[in-house]
């Protein structure tokens, strides 16, 4: 059986409906599109599906190529799978950049390789 294609709205949907306290000025969905659509544009939006093609996590990032910086500044829902998925395609995409996040407010800086190696990515 073949997964329906997503389209922009269902991924507006699943940040609107998972977003927490932490989406902070974006209260709309038109707000939430536009961010969307600027991650798309810039492949920093990463996500998994299930069997039925609805979507059960997803990660934000910030790139900035200056810096050699993927910063998530978004998880929404997060699973193993979607872990994955972002370490393995920000790997691919931008490989010599260094993998960045908060976790409890508290701004992380790991071993990006380290980070890859636990994910067995390598």
């Amino acid at each position: 059986m073949e997964t329906p294609q997503l389209k922009i709205q269902d991924l507006v949907d699943f940040i609107f409906l998972n977003k927490g306290k932490t989406f902070v000025g974006y209260d709309t969905k038109d707000k939430i599109a536009l961010l969307v659509s600027n991650h798309i544009q810039d492949g920093s939006i990463f996500y998994t599906t299930n069997q039925q093609g609805k979507i059960i996590g997803m990660i934000l990032a910030e790139i900035d190529h200056e810096k050699k910086i993927v910063f998530v500044t978004e998880n929404l829902s997060m699973s193993l799978p979607t872990l994955r998925l972002f370490a393995a395609k920000a790997k691919l995409n931008w490989p010599d950049y260094q993998l960045k996040w908060m976790k409890h407010g508290i701004y992380k800086h790991h071993n990006t390789d380290k980070v890859y190696k636990k994910l067995v990515l390598v």
